[in-house]
């Protein structure tokens, strides 16, 4: 057998349920057997077992899990893991990466070669999920997102067929491997991406200010996002210092040398007329470095519940509005991200259809147990903040807290099309999500 099979009530089975999701925050729900493939056939075997014992089907890449998506109950998950490849082509133009590698390994290998990819801003989440949603990583404004750098995907379909799917083949899975995240018809063991040149030097810019000046750093910040080039990469996060609510401006320049990234950073970190910082930092370093900083933003073993908006809304309405809703937020970890999209919808190219022109996503994050209905609350009231004219990042949702579950996930056209396509390579409903049938 290929594929490691390990049944509730097995020994180690316990932790394997345990490791599959990465939230200290636990589900409750409890599937019958946890399949670990070493390869491509184990795929095929795994899921030959669950046609034959008529168990639903979810696959895990080796990502975050908020709530556990990848879990049915008394059924199979198919944990990807150990598919963890990174083959990169003698030319150096595209890179065969395996869905269970994580974001910091990928970037690692690349680096060596000299070469670049959007990789996402969490190191220890596995390519697999992020490129199905489309991948929202380093250097978007630039490169694009991730997923619509890749070139090909072997897949394994529900009936257990191997498939190699691009423009030429299977096309429409390729249109749904950038986008459709957890609705994915298939199992994705491995994708070809497009790599791109690696910046020499990276560097970023780092303004703290008070939320007393929440509409004119939204002006500020927007007035300077557009006038941008498309390899400077800002977010705004709000955030507690103490109790006191705090918008805490990054602008990190992806450059060929300190001449060009001190070009890039003079906007973001001189000559603030309009507002005035409580500090400014700068700071030269690596993708290692912001990922430890992202790293430092997520502790691990903590508590997590998330969710986002992306919408057409002025920043600076929605930034009083989040400025708000951090203060109420029950603890010290949690924060909001938002800003300015540095990308478009690609709705033509790929079923990711839902980047508008500013985006927020709230990150509760706490300790205690008995803390969790109490964060739950404030993620659904900071959501209920935000505009009803909006859609959202399948990536950063949790479908148990979001009442529209996936559906707003995709434009009306995006849902059509990839339901079709999903009935098409899944009639009998194997992969089936539960989230995708909610109204």
């Amino acid at each position: 057998m290929e594929s490691q099979l390990v049944a509730r009530g097995d020994a180690g089975f316990e932790k394997l349920l345990h490791d599959l999701v990465w939230n200290g925050r636990k589900p409750t729900v409890v599937p019958k057997i946890i399949a670990r493939p070493a390869d491509v056939a184990g795929v095929v075997e795994a899921l030959a077992v669950a046609r034959r014992d008529h168990l639903p089907v979810g696959v895990r890449s080796g990502g975050h899990n908020w709530l556990g998506v990848c879990l049915r109950q008394d059924g199979m998950v198919i944990d990807l893991s150990d598919l963890r490849q990174v083959e990169i082509a003698p030319d150096l133009s595209t890179a065969r990466l395996g869905p269970g590698v994580t974001n910091d390994v990928v970037h690692a290998a690349l680096e060596k070669a000299n070469r670049a990819f959007p990789v996402g801003h969490c190191p220890s989440v596995g390519v697999g999920g992020y490129l199905l949603s489309g991948g929202f990583g380093w250097n978007s404004g630039e490169w694009g997102m991730a997923g619509e750098r890749v070139r090909r995907v072997e897949v394994v379909t529900a009936a257990g067929d191997i498939l190699v799917v691009d423009r030429d083949n299977h096309a429409d899975l390729l249109w749904a491997a950038c986008g459709a995240g957890m609705l994915f018809p298939a199992i994705a063991t491995s994708f070809e991406v497009e790599l791109a040149p690696r910046p020499q030097h990276a560097e970023w810019a780092t303004l703290v200010f008070g939320r007393d000046q929440s509409r004119e750093v939204a002006e500020w910040f927007s007035a300077r996002q557009r006038q941008a080039p498309a390899n400077v990469e800002a977010a705004l996060r709000l955030c507690r210092d103490n109790g006191t609510t705090l918008l805490e401006v990054t602008a990190v320049s992806f450059a060929q040398n300190r001449e060009q990234a001190n070009e890039d950073l003079k906007p973001w970190s001189e000559s603030v007329d309009q507002v005035s910082p409580l500090s400014v930092t700068r700071r030269v370093g690596s993708v290692q470095d912001l990922f430890a900083i992202e790293e430092e933003l997520h502790p691990v073993g903590a508590r997590y519940a998330t969710d986002n908006v992306q919408c057409d809304e002025p920043l600076g309405s929605l930034l009083e509005q989040l400025v708000v809703a951090m203060a109420r937020a029950p603890g010290n970890l949690s924060f909001i991200g938002t800003g300015v999209n540095p990308v478009s919808s690609s709705s033509a190219e790929g079923a990711f259809s839902v980047a508008m022109s500013t985006f927020a996503y709230p990150v509760a994050i706490w300790e205690s147990e008995s803390d969790d209905g109490a964060n739950d609350e404030w993620l659904r009231e900071t959501m209920r903040r935000v505009p009803s004219g909006r859609t959202s990042y399948i990536a950063e949702t949790t479908p148990e807290l979001h009442p529209g579950g996936v559906r707003d996930c995709f434009s009306a056209e995006s849902w059509r099309r990839l339901t079709k396509v999903r009935r098409q390579y899944d009639p009998a409903g194997l992969l089936d999500v539960v989230y995708a049938t909610k109204d």
